[in-house]
């Protein structure tokens, strides 16, 4: 039953890659919508930081460790020319205090990227993930050895300006653990993201 409901998922997420070549041509250029133009010229590249470590400092929505942001702390995107967008992403917690769990987290995928609305953006994406020690977030089980699987995710980008995005993203893992065990888990939006859109030109 695993089995189908992964190939499910991964063909659910994965075919509509196979479709870009039909709009190729509206992806290579940048999408604009009410007069403000969203970058999907081909050579783009961004960098984005996880601001939610900053902003718990400045706004204490809760007593929450202000290190437990997420799993990605640094990203980095750039356009491709089938208007899909390669991606990687690295986080760490070193544990310098007596509640942090020291983890490591790298990705390297892809996502596919609509302009649905003036400013806005939708993305779906795929990664190829390893992890050690956890993912960073406020759980009681999401602390492991080591895990290594793939990463389906479903986002958002709002542009502030032409070159500067929010962006969150939630994402459902799953692989296999330091035991040799099936491993799933969710990855809540609890990362925002500010990204730099270096424009080419």
């Amino acid at each position: 039953m695993k089995v189908i409901f992964l190939l499910l998922l991964f063909f659910c997420q994965v075919l509509p890659f196979d479709l870009i070549a039909q709009d190729e041509q509206q992806q290579v250029s940048d999408s604009t919508a009410n007069g403000f133009t969203v970058p999907m010229t081909h050579g783009t590249k961004s960098v984005g930081l996880n601001m939610t470590p900053m902003l718990k400092q400045l706004i204490p929505f809760n007593r929450s460790n202000i290190s437990v942001a997420g799993p990605y702390f640094v990203q980095f995107r750039r356009i491709k020319k089938s208007g899909v967008l390669a991606r990687s992403g690295l986080g760490w917690n070193l544990g310098t205090t007596d509640f942090d769990i020291p983890n490591i987290n790298l990705r390297f995928g892809w996502e596919r990227r609509r302009n649905f609305y003036s400013r806005w953006t939708y993305n779906r994406g795929f990664d190829f993930v390893f992890s050690t020690g956890g993912i960073n977030i406020d759980s009681g089980n999401d602390n492991f050895e080591a895990f290594l699987g793939v990463q389906f995710t479903w986002g958002l980008d709002y542009f502030v300006l032409p070159n500067v995005s929010l962006n969150l993203e939630t994402g459902l893992a799953v692989g296999i653990g330091s035991d040799n065990s099936f491993t799933t888990f969710f990855i809540p939006p609890i990362s925002l993201n500010l990204n730099y859109w270096y424009v080419k030109m």
